[in-house]
């Protein structure tokens, strides 16, 4: 019976050099991404109220919403 691969890339004998599997949880990693997508579009929506104070809330909102799709 043939040892399994090493790496999830193919061809599944070629030798990757330096190849290390991820050891951090899908979990955590999903955390940190939404957390940076939060300070993202909080930073953005900061400046833009800033540029411009009389933006509507509506407005400002779809806009958040299309930036985070």
């Amino acid at each position: 019976m043939p040892s399994p691969p090493s790496h999830p890339y193919y061809p599944l004998d070629a030798n990757v050099v330096g190849y290390e599997p991820n050891r951090t949880p899908v979990l955590e990693l999903l955390i940190s991404a939404g957390g940076a997508c939060t300070i993202l579009l909080s930073v953005t929506f900061a400046l833009a109220s800033y540029v411009k104070p009389t933006l509507r809330m509506g407005g400002s909102n779809r806009h958040l919403v299309v930036c985070a799709l």
